[in-house]
């Protein structure tokens, strides 16, 4: 993976991409984020833009969310297009 960075991933590996309840919860466990927006429950991964896909396919697994694409944030140097994976109807 290190060796990707920077790049686009293929659309010949994206099709590979397997997402399991286990590897979800290592993702998960390393970008996710909880928190509570007008004391509605969130839950939130958010990415550099090139993981779009993924966080596509992983959305498809979990079945629920929305994927949204944001802008760069305009006060911070070196800021990227992101993608996030927001998620507000928790039980």
């Amino acid at each position: 993976m290190q060796k990707m960075t920077g790049k686009w991933v293929p659309s010949s590996i994206i099709n590979k991409i397997n997402i399991t309840k286990y590897w979800l919860v290592g993702f998960v466990d390393g970008d996710g984020t909880f928190s509570t927006n007008k004391f509605v429950p969130r839950f939130k991964l958010e990415n550099h833009i090139k993981e779009f896909e993924l966080y596509n396919k992983i959305k498809e697994f979990i079945n629920v969310g929305n994927v949204i694409i944001t802008n760069p944030r305009i006060n911070r140097i070196n800021s990227n297009v992101t993608i996030v994976l927001e998620i507000n109807k928790i039980k």
